[in-house]
């Protein structure tokens, strides 16, 4: 999808081949992956991960206090 909404695919750390992110067992080498992590969560909408949960950090601060 580009660079607003991060890859479609990850490489494996097993075999280092280009696999679809949403895979939790390699195809090519059958390495099984664990639960996907925040960070990976994040990076699965680009550059417009992080600053997001950044902005809705401060809006409930903000409101909060």
């Amino acid at each position: 999808m580009g660079i607003l909404f991060g890859n479609e695919t990850k490489k494996c750390p097993e075999c280092g081949m280009i696999i679809p992110s949403e895979a939790r067992k390699c195809p090519y080498c059958r390495t099984e992956f664990g639960e996907p992590s925040l960070s990976d969560d994040l990076n699965r909408f680009g550059c417009l991960g992080y600053p997001s949960v950044i902005l809705t950090i401060l809006l409930l601060l903000h409101t909060c206090s």
